[in-house]
């Protein structure tokens, strides 16, 4: 909210993270309510997992780390591309982390287009 306020009506908003929230919980709802939109559903038309582990309760592979965007007068951004997780058999049985991804969360990576007026 601050974000939002605190910008001009020109501005384009970008806000990234590791949110630990599915897209179905009340945050992220929240964010689409406000005007957020995501990136790679912008470019992809699905949110693809961002992380994947195994734990003693069972194998977890989900998202909840998101590249969120905002025009506040519309169209001052957009999503040119974004790089997809890796498939199946490119991840190690261990999942994440691994020798291959040594982090618990893989990057997100999207090309944007700022438009200036």
């Amino acid at each position: 909210e601050f974000m939002v306020q605190s910008a001009p009506q020109s501005a384009a908003l970008v806000l990234c993270g590791d949110f630990n929230a599915e897209r179905n919980e009340p945050a992220m709802v929240q964010m689409e309510l406000d005007g957020w939109k995501s990136a790679y559903e912008e470019c992809c038309n699905t949110e693809p997992y961002s992380t994947w582990k195994i734990r003693r309760t069972g194998e977890v592979k989900r998202c909840i780390d998101y590249v969120w965007l905002m025009s506040i007068d519309q169209k001052r951004v957009w999503v040119d591309s974004c790089l997809l997780p890796p498939s199946e058999d490119q991840v190690q049985s261990e999942r994440f982390p691994s020798w291959q991804f040594p982090s618990d969360h893989i990057n997100l990576v999207v090309d944007l287009t700022f438009y200036c007026l």
